[in-house]
């Protein structure tokens, strides 16, 4: 079967993925021994050792069936699978970055469930600390207040009437303190 093979630059925009990102990606097929994938680059390990020793400048090329399986959700790689890793999960960056936020949601569920048990907690000792005061309020409340019947030493009313009416009046207590 003949494969279609893109420059970096080609898939790049195929992909729409930096061109730093699918040169590690080329890196790590080409650094790993006996990779399934090294025959969809271009150059072949030979063709590197022989251009590497005539000291000529190459270009990698990518097959674009590599490219989709790698990097296309399934539905953009019309029809073709995605690489599967040893627990059977997709390879690509996206299943990579749902996995983390996935993992994410779940510990602060569980941070905001001991949360909510803690807040549960405060408000039940809350509760009992009140009935607490409410117990030591009542015991240490005065008894009501006797009726003492009116004696000869209380001022009358006129009297008080009396007394309040020959106080100076002043609008302006505090003219002492002004100097005036």
């Amino acid at each position: 079967m003949a494969h279609r093979f893109l420059t970096i630059s080609e898939a790049e925009k195929f992909t729409a993925k930096s061109r730093s990102t699918l040169r590690r990606f080329i890196d790590g097929i080409v650094k790993a021994e006996n990779s399934p994938d090294r025959p969809l680059l271009v150059p072949t390990p030979d063709e590197v050792v022989a251009l590497r020793k005539q000291n000529q400048p190459f270009t990698w090329k990518i097959s674009e069936e590599l490219l989709r399986r790698q990097f296309l959700k399934p539905e953009e790689s019309e029809g073709s699978e995605r690489e599967q890793g040893s627990e059977g999960t997709p390879k690509s960056d996206a299943s990579r970055l749902v996995a983390v936020l996935e993992k994410s949601v779940a510990i602060l569920e569980r941070e905001l469930n001991e949360k909510n048990s803690q807040i549960a907690a405060m408000n039940e000792r809350l509760r009992e600390s009140n009935i607490l005061m409410k117990d030591l309020q009542l015991r240490v409340a005065l008894p009501p207040a006797k009726e003492v019947p009116p004696t000869t030493t209380d001022v009358t009313a006129t009297e008080r009437e009396q007394t309040e009416a020959n106080k100076p009046t002043s609008k302006r207590p505090f003219r002492w303190l002004f100097g005036r």
